[in-house]
């Protein structure tokens, strides 16, 4: 009984560290993120794009409607983070297709 639960028990500690190493992996300084001169860069950037923005005055032929069940916030969050982390990046970074569109929409619905 004891060598089994020793064998659970390295298992398990390998699985953590392999686990560890593939999610930090792509990510070689955490640091800058604390300084706020890294986030100000951030919005400034971000703004810049949306301000580069030209609006679409012109009338649609075709509209495309992408329908999901079950990819309600956390659905799609831990996606995205998944997606990050098996390219090699901090998944909270990563941005899916999805999240790139220039207009979109969320629905609840209740049953």
């Amino acid at each position: 009984m004891m060598f089994r639960f020793l064998e659970f028990l390295r298992s398990s500690v390998l699985l953590l560290l392999i686990i560890s190493n593939f999610v930090n992996a792509g990510r070689t300084d955490w640091l800058v993120e604390e300084n706020p001169s890294f986030w100000n860069e951030q919005a400034r950037l971000s703004i810049e794009e949306i301000v580069q923005r030209r609006e679409n005055t012109r009338i649609a032929k075709n509209v495309i409607i992408f329908l999901g069940d079950g990819m309600g916030v956390s659905t799609i969050t831990a996606g995205r983070i998944r997606k990050g982390q098996m390219i090699g990046q901090l998944g909270e970074d990563f941005l899916t297709e999805m999240e790139q569109f220039t207009y979109s929409g969320l629905s609840k619905t209740y049953v």
